[in-house]
């Protein structure tokens, strides 16, 4: 079987970052509209990450992310083995990111004052509230030609495309700040402290019949995996587990 990576944020704002990274993903899934349903999948993610952008000062701690990126970027310049024409475009990159947010004072404000799109979010959040009757102009809309349909989508999501650009780069640079080790989870359980850590990624196969679940708090984590079962829903595992773990 092959291996199986699991990532649980420590924070609030990790939090933040990957669920935005999880939306844009199902946006990019779902935006070529090939099949039925992609549409609707569209717009739930679409009013999701306009609801969880809003919500969140996500510009903020973006900005200060990518503030700290640049000061590591800059350290990095000192190493003698390091290829600065790629530091140098990766800086350039950050820079740009910066000054683009600093000029997205709301950033969903031209999506949620777009006519078409606040007519119909409402009713997504409705169960089933996207059916045929409820919304007619949406069923309209779905019969427009496919180039009209994707020039609308292309123009929506560039309001959005520094965003995502800055949560893919910063996420990254998270990810990358820490390397997979390995680890024995004794009885199926470890636990550590989590001083500097917002991030930790489990690498595990699915051989061993069970999955990691993560809990923890700002001094110390844990994890322990479980199977799943049919009394309870799930059980702990009993026996010795290995697996990788990156300390990000």
């Amino acid at each position: 079987m092959s291996l199986v990576i699991y990532e649980h944020p420590l924070n609030e704002k990790m939090r933040s970052f990957m669920r935005i990274e999880y939306l844009f993903a199902q946006i990019e899934n779902c935006k070529n509209l090939q099949h039925e349903f992609q549409p609707i999948g569209f717009f739930e993610a679409l009013f999701a990450m306009v609801d969880l952008l809003e919500r969140n000062d996500i510009r903020g701690e973006l900005t200060k992310e990518l503030e700290r990126s640049e000061h590591s970027l800059v350290k990095w310049a000192q190493h003698p083995e390091i290829c600065n024409e790629a530091l140098e475009e990766m800086l350039k990159r950050v820079i740009a990111l910066q000054s683009a947010l600093s000029k997205k004072h709301r950033i969903c404000t031209p999506i949620k004052d777009d006519p078409f799109l606040a007519s119909i979010k409402q009713r997504f959040a409705i169960p089933g509230g996207h059916c045929n009757f409820d919304l007619p102009q949406l069923h309209f809309w779905m019969q427009l030609p496919p180039q009209e349909k994707s020039q609308q989508i292309s123009g929506w999501l560039n309001h959005l495309a520094s965003t995502h650009e800055a949560i893919t780069l910063v996420l990254t640079f998270a990810r990358e700040r820490g390397a997979f080790t390995s680890i024995k989870a004794a009885n199926g359980f470890y636990q550590d402290n989590t001083e500097n850590i917002e991030l930790v990624r489990i690498k595990y196969t699915p051989a061993y019949g069970a999955y990691p679940t993560v809990s923890g708090n700002k001094y110390r984590y844990a994890v322990r995996f479980m199977r799943l079962c049919d009394q309870a829903g799930r059980t702990n595992v009993e026996e010795d587990i290995m697996f990788s773990l990156a300390r990000c």
